[in-house]
């Protein structure tokens, strides 16, 4: 059947319920007409549904009226499947909601009475607005992310997928294997209904849950868990610590209140998952690497129940620009590596059309491509699990006389904390450099805020010489300080200092390294967070550097400042002529002539 017609049929849908005014759900109100359509054309043996035109006006309540009648009517002489039944009443309980709105009666049923059986039974497959690019609207898992969880779904018998939704990823996996039982939960009432419907449609044996996981009792073990919750689940701080006792009391780990709603159900979800069982769960980075989830991951990862991690690009999931991930979970897992598979560069589309290539990613484990890292190695990390920071790790090289700052005498400074615009004030006695004022260059502007304070601010001022380094922001910034208009010049708590104090190490060629490709892996190698960037000042105390002999780092140095001065010199004209170019267009349009 051509895409075009189911998208065409949707635009239709859509356009009738915005003509009305109406902020209703159209992608429930989608997948409820045509199961209603579907069911009239299943309960009259008929290709084209022969729902009534009479007793219909401008009301949307009309319409409902007149679909219920007929199938009042119809069913009162069918032997029908209880389910269906109850499905077709719930179904238009929920269109009455919607009976004040004005809309064209005529026109929607003329929309619906057009198309056959088989187009209905095929928008009840679809992974509505996500497979033709509404993709603004409700959160589904993507299509893309579907085909991957398969990949993992290997002989299983049955699966269970927290935070269900329409069904798309149970229908998908009962495409594939028709003989599993699909059973699965979700808090949104709607949403486990038309989940239902889509599955019994098809007669799926499944079982839907309308419940919060979280107080939900699961006596069923299950070969496949699927956990694809909201990103940034929220709960209030009375059910979080209901939730929280229960769980440090059954599972004697410590969860403290800023554990990750993630590993919460990842560890509910272990106790109903078979011996041989996978638990693929979908994520934003942030429990990967938090510190308040170290324990957690640490728990797991000595279980040996880490599998696989798979990290995707921002903006390859529909109503979010974060980068996220897929975990695997397997109860039965052999080795004593955990797979990472960085699928940075598996992307299809641009800008708000980029799409996880998934076939690329699928290839990628197919041929094990991806990078193997031992448990002793993870735990010597902090349990982190952040891809990217292990294949930094592989991206190094090896170092001349590599030496950790930590084995110098360096120092590892931390930012003026307690300042906010707020305190800023005119012609104050200390100067303040913030982020922003550390242009993508390295310079600093010479327009400071300035601030006063009784507090004991010493180890805050600035140093000739020192190397100022963004430990928390949108990006890395680094700045070496030559000159300083105040010497009360402080800096920021979102910016470290690193200060020099070891006859071996030029603080430039410190600074000139820390730029370098091979520096900022480095950087890269210790640096979480997907939004805002954080670097740790023990983890960057540790970073390894080539120390070579000082008279060579001399060179290198001046070599730097000198072609550094050539560039600026560069620019200057660059700029120059850029402006003199822009004077000349404008005298020629303005009656002045060509300047020479």
């Amino acid at each position: 059947m051509e895409n075009n017609n189911l998208k065409e049929f949707q635009w239709n849908i859509i356009n009738v319920f915005r003509c009305a005014g109406s902020n209703c759900n159209t992608q429930e109100l989608i997948y409820l007409l045509s199961y209603l359509s579907y069911m009239d054309c299943k309960l009259k043996n008929s290709p084209y549904p022969l729902f009534s035109n009479e007793n219909l006006d401008d009301s949307f309540g009309s319409f409902v009226l007149s679909v219920k009648n007929d199938f009042d009517t119809t069913m009162i002489n069918e032997i029908f499947i209880e389910n269906n039944r109850k499905y077709i009443n719930d179904s238009l309980t929920y269109l009455e909601r919607y009976s004040y709105l004005k809309l064209n009666t005529n026109f929607l049923m003329e929309i619906i009475k057009k198309n056959d059986i088989y187009f209905y039974e095929e928008m009840l497959r679809t992974n509505l607005f996500y497979d033709f690019n509404f993709r603004t609207y409700d959160y589904n898992t993507p299509s893309e992310l579907i085909e991957i969880i398969k990949y993992f779904s290997k002989n299983i018998n049955n699966v269970f997928d927290i935070g269900c939704g329409f069904g798309n990823t149970l229908i998908s996996l009962k495409n594939e294997k028709s003989d599993i039982q699909c059973d699965g939960i979700d808090i949104n009432s709607n949403q486990c209904l038309i989940s239902s419907i889509r599955l019994s449609t098809f007669d799926y044996k499944n079982n839907i849950i309308n419940n919060d996981y979280f107080d939900t009792n699961i006596y069923n073990k299950y070969s496949l868990i699927v956990c694809n919750m909201p990103f940034g689940l929220r709960m209030s701080r009375m059910r979080r610590d209901e939730i929280l006792r229960y769980y440090n009391e059954k599972f004697n780990i410590k969860f403290s209140p800023a554990s990750s709603m993630e590993w919460l159900l990842v560890y509910k979800s272990l106790n109903i998952l078979e011996l041989n069982g996978k638990l693929v769960l979908v994520t934003p980075l942030s429990p990967l690497f938090k510190d308040a989830d170290a324990s957690l991951r640490k728990n797991l990862i000595d279980k040996n129940l880490i599998d696989c991690i798979i990290e995707f690009p921002a903006g390859t999931y529909t109503g979010t620009g974060i980068s996220y991930c897929i975990v695997v979970l397997d109860k039965n897992k052999l080795d004593t590596n955990v797979k990472f598979v960085d699928a940075s560069n598996c992307v299809l589309g641009e800008r708000h059309d980029k799409r996880v290539d998934y076939n690329q990613v699928i290839n990628i484990l197919k041929n094990h491509m991806y990078k193997e890292v031992d448990l002793d190695f993870i735990s010597n990390n902090n349990y982190n699990l952040l891809p990217s920071k292990y294949f930094n790790n592989e991206k190094k090289s090896q170092l001349q006389n590599a030496t950790k700052l930590s084995d110098l005498n360096v120092e590892v400074l931390r930012g003026f904390q307690n300042f906010t615009k707020n305190d800023a004030v005119d012609d104050g006695k200390y100067s303040i450099v913030t982020i922003s004022d550390i242009d993508d260059a390295g310079n600093i502007s010479k327009n400071l805020q300035t601030l006063n304070t009784t507090r004991d601010i010493s180890k805050f001022k600035l140093q000739e010489k020192d190397i100022i380094i963004s430990t928390k922001g949108t990006k890395i910034k680094i700045c070496y300080v030559e000159k300083l208009k105040n010497e009360d010049t402080l800096f920021h708590g979102n910016l470290s200092v690193i200060r020099c104090n070891d006859s071996r190490l030029n603080p430039m060629y410190l600074k000139i390294f820390l730029e370098s490709e091979r520096g900022q892996i480095e950087l890269n190698s210790i640096q979480t967070g997907t939004s805002i960037i954080t670097i740790n000042l023990s983890q960057l105390s540790n970073i390894e550097i080539p120390l070579l002999d000082i008279d060579t780092q001399n060179k290198i140095v001046t070599n730097y400042v000198f072609k550094k001065k050539e560039l600026d010199i560069l620019e200057k004209k660059i700029n120059e002529l850029k402006s003199n170019l822009i004077d000349n267009i404008n005298n020629i349009f303005d009656g002045s002539g060509i300047s020479e």
